[in-house]
């Protein structure tokens, strides 16, 4: 998917960027997981405008936490932390 951000780049669909608010925060690996779940319910609405029933925090799939710097044309570029999550559903 090409984006506006960072033009001439592959990037994912949709980034979870959980933020400093109850629900989508935790200290402890399990409970920041299902924050990233929430936030990716929300910015999956927002971005992409699919409802949040839709995507219900149990067809998320952990698979890593990652940290990474990517660096743009000197405007943008990327430094974070990010949990990296899949998805399924059965029709």
């Amino acid at each position: 998917m090409l984006t506006s951000l960072l033009p001439g780049m592959w990037t994912n669909t949709c980034c979870s960027h959980p933020l400093g608010i109850p629900g989508e925060t935790g200290a402890e690996l399990e409970t920041a997981i299902m924050g990233v779940k929430r936030a990716a319910q929300r910015k999956l609405n927002q971005e992409l405008g699919i409802p949040t029933s839709q995507v219900p925090p149990e067809i998320f799939h952990f698979l890593t936490r990652i940290h990474y710097k990517a660096p743009s044309d000197g405007m943008w570029g990327e430094h974070e932390s990010e949990y990296s999550q899949s998805q399924s559903r059965s029709h």
